[in-house]
């Protein structure tokens, strides 16, 4: 584990420490000085630097967890609109001996990276899980913010899903849509244009204003400008209404600032996404494609490149998922969803072996945690489970010996991933992966009986699977002043930064315990990699004391126990029995809210945050390379 020492600056730092013994000066740093901290106990709340982001400092024994300052300049071209600090170099120095310089630039040249992994690559890789698509989504996927923006509403509300729509999915009258919501400094001019007339456009409850309104016949288009003009690091919403359209409108779009439609053919993702993906081996796209809850069943049915919004029940297009591996490189993960058919399967599978890059893989999963009965893949798989033994399946319950229904859903998991395998085919770069409970007791067992089923009655496990995964996720833990040891730390009413970030270190080894252990265990025996579908930092999902769990995050402590615990998940047990072979952290980006504190940044923007630079230096010791000294600019 690093423990931060000391920080230089090229200019003198205005950093206050007024010393009263025994009290912590928080200096504002890492996070806006918005921030909410007041919660906490004998907390003060400092002004530093307009460009400084949230940090602690120990005025009785020195610095705690030190902010990694930078410019927002050094995030070009993503953060080109934020305003310039007189940064130019940060210097860290670890305790260890070593250093990391981060250097400003106007336009940051992308590191120099070695090749990426091929199908053969031997040693371990750090991917990233994509948030879903919504019209809160921080990922700023892609250039027409349109795609992500709410399923259509009415002109009078248009926030509330409720407008006209035809078969094709644009609207088929008088619409309105929330485009974007709870973002902040999206300030600019968005390039509006539709198929259709409409003679009216509003931006109810928005900062933003509509110029250049025009309706051309000849080509029956009508374009606009959209302005929005919203305070610093302000949360706002951007609503659009539509009047007068004569029956609708079609191929709506709206481009983010800064961007044309040449860019938008040619591109489809913006920089400041591509930026942030590119330190990382590979993309999870569960989310991305609305796994969970999904119910698709045929092919056809599916989301397509060309449909009006991605937001829906159906997901986002696998097309563009291959589409982005491609353009950075990367290999991919894809969700079969659990209702899917056969065809669907080598539908597929047939894209991807037509779509995707050479030298490049694609993991394949059935569904998403078809063990939590959260989700509706759950019933949906017992369901099927049930149906099979009643139609003559003695696979699943053992000839007759096993009578937990539960059980045969879970060996049915295990026995479609072998399906869909056979039905994908045998091209190489298509990798099945089992995915199972790690949190199951006693360890390993849930898997070991998938595994053991497929052995019995179709073949060696290694016959059909790559990998096996789990979702070694840490935490702060349980309260240990509650007298049942039930509750969790982060319910307690009296939670402060120091007590998030003092556990989250002493729980790190939470990636090498006895669950994980089993899991590497089982994929050796049988010979297969073992990966960690999910993982990252959790603190539960409690309504109380959000202000100070969204500072513990930008809390350099924080990315300490990041940083420990992802390099023990690969490093594995001091026995020296070894570790995983690949991790997907959940998530790149996230808003922290009381659903979660998930994301590694809660922006794509911004990845100067203690979570997101841990991860980017665990990413350049796999790759046997030393800390990139700019923030990743995108190609």
């Amino acid at each position: 584990m690093r423990s931060l020492r000391c920080f230089s600056f090229v200019f003198n730092p205005l950093l206050s420490r007024r010393a009263k013994a025994g009290v912590e000066e928080r200096v504002s740093m890492f996070k806006s000085a918005t921030s909410p901290v007041q919660n906490e106990p004998n907390s003060k709340k400092t002004r530093a630097n307009a460009d400084y982001r949230d940090g602690y400092i120990n005025a009785a024994g020195g610095i705690r967890c030190v902010a990694l300052l930078l410019t927002l300049a050094l995030v070009a071209p993503a953060l080109a609109q934020q305003p310039t600090s007189k940064v130019s170099t940060v210097t860290v120095r670890f305790a260890d001996g070593t250093e990391q310089q981060l250097t400003a630039a106007k336009v940051p040249p992308a590191p120099e990276q070695p090749p990426l992994p091929s199908p053969d690559w031997k040693r371990p890789i750090l991917g990233m899980n994509l948030e879903s698509l919504k019209d809160y989504e921080r990922s700023f996927m892609f250039i027409d913010v349109m795609k992500t923006s709410r399923t259509w509403g009415t002109p009078e509300k248009p926030f509330d899903s409720k407008g006209p729509m035809g078969e094709d999915g644009w609207p088929s009258g008088d619409f309105g849509t929330c485009v974007l919501t709870e973002t902040k400094n999206v300030n600019g001019i968005y390039k509006f244009s539709a198929t259709g007339r409409c003679s009216d456009i509003a931006t109810p409850g928005s900062p933003a204003k509509v110029l250049n309104l025009i309706y051309d016949a000849a080509r029956n288009v009508t374009t606009a400008d959209i302005v929005v003009a919203a305070p610093e690091n302000k949360i706002i919403t951007l609503n659009l209404a539509f009047r007068g359209t004569d029956g609708g409108l079609k191929n709506v779009k709206l481009l983010r600032p800064g961007y044309s439609d040449e860019t938008n053919d040619k591109q489809i993702f913006t920089t400041e996404l591509l930026g942030s993906i590119k330190p990382f081996d590979a993309l999870r796209f569960m989310d991305f494609t609305r796994t969970n809850n999904n119910e698709n069943v045929r092919w056809e049915h599916r989301c397509k490149p060309d449909d009006a919004q991605y937001t829906g029940a159906r997901g986002a297009p696998f097309e563009l998922a291959i589409e982005l591996g491609n353009k950075m490189d990367k290999d991919i993960w894809l969700n079969v969803p659990a209702l899917a058919d056969d065809d669907f399967v080598r539908q597929l599978g047939a894209l991807i072996k037509e779509k995707l890059k050479p030298g490049r893989v694609s993991y394949i999963e059935y569904s998403n945690e078809v063990w939590n009965g959260q989700f509706k893949q759950f019933k949906q798989n017992e369901a099927a489970a049930k149906a099979e033994v009643e139609a003559g399946d003695t696979t699943l319950n053992d000839g007759g010996r096993d009578t937990n229904v539960h059980y045969w859903g879970r060996k049915r998991i295990a026995k479609r991933a072998v399906e869909i395998k056979k039905l994908m085919g045998d091209d190489p770069r298509i990798r099945v992966v089992l995915a199972s409970q790690i949190a199951y007791a006693p360890p390993g067992s849930l898997l070991k009986m998938q595994l053991e089923y497929v052995e019995k009655y179709h073949g060696p496990p290694n016959k059909f699977f790559y990998a096996i995964a789990g979702a070694p996720y840490f935490s702060p833990g349980r309260d240990e002043q509650d007298p049942a040891k039930k509750k969790w730390y982060t319910e307690r009413a009296d939670v402060t930064v120091d007590g998030i970030c003092d556990r989250l270190l002493a729980k790190t080894s939470v990636a090498n315990n006895e669950n994980a252990v089993a899991f590497h265990a089982l994929a050796k025996k049988y010979g297969l990699k073992s990966f960690a579908y999910e993982g990252g930092l959790d603190l539960q999902q409690f309504n109380s004391n959000i202000p100070i769990k969204i500072a513990s995050q930008y809390d350099l402590r924080t990315g300490q126990a990041i940083e420990d615990y992802l390099t023990k998940f690969f490093t594995g047990p001091a026995d020296g029995s070894g570790g995983g072979d690949a991790m997907f952290y959940f998530t790149l980006t996230s808003r922290y809210t009381k659903n979660g504190y998930w994301g590694l940044t809660e922006d794509a923007r911004e990845l100067i945050t203690p979570k997101y630079l841990a991860a980017t230096r665990v990413a350049a010791k796999l790759r046997g390379q030393p800390p990139a000294t700019t923030t990743p600019a995108a190609p």
